[in-house]
């Protein structure tokens, strides 16, 4: 398995893209979108283990390194996050 991150501009600034690809070159990819928490260690997670089934996994961050914690916090996050920047993101 191999990790990177790249960095993607978007009209609202540079958004980073976590990409986990299995240890087989594949044609099989899925993207994952975080929950309202954010882009931590648990969606990395299971970033990991559709790469070791074989798939090559997409995770955009939408809140741009921000990890939230605890509810209220990830409940703003998620509220501030404008429709068209997440979708852009993505």
């Amino acid at each position: 398995m191999t990790e990177e991150m790249i960095t993607v501009s978007t009209s609202n600034g540079e958004a980073k893209v976590h990409i986990v690809k299995p240890e087989t070159a594949s044609d099989k990819a899925v993207m994952i979108i975080q929950e309202w928490w954010g882009v931590n260690s648990h969606i990395l997670d299971i970033a990991n283990r559709y790469a070791k089934e074989g798939f090559t996994a997409v995770v955009p961050d939408l809140y741009r390194g921000k990890i939230a914690k605890n509810a209220e916090e990830a409940s703003k996050m998620m509220h501030e996050l404008a429709l068209d920047d997440g979708i852009e993101t993505i």
